[in-house]
């Protein structure tokens, strides 16, 4: 997934967020990428979620819901670096 597709995906989940019916904790969650965050000395495999266009969380495992969930395995996910 390249940065225009997340940022698209990210934006459809925020838009949705409001019909939900209060079911999804976050707009968007995207599970198992190796995040880096070199402002948290983070270097590990987490789940990153996402809320009315913001990080709300980056934890090993994010439980609840979400809009819209995606696999990042294998990728590299950089949350908050590029803007």
């Amino acid at each position: 997934m390249n940065r225009r597709q997340f940022l698209r995906a990210a934006s459809l989940g925020a838009a949705a967020a409001p019909f939900a019916a209060g079911a999804a904790k976050y707009d968007l969650i995207i599970k198992g990428g190796r995040v880096i965050d070199p402002s948290r000395k983070l270097d590990a495999i987490h789940d990153v979620a996402v809320a009315q266009g913001r990080i709300a969380a980056v934890e090993a495992d994010i439980p609840g819901g979400a809009v819209e969930t995606i696999d990042a395995r294998g990728k590299l996910v950089v949350p908050g670096l590029i803007d």
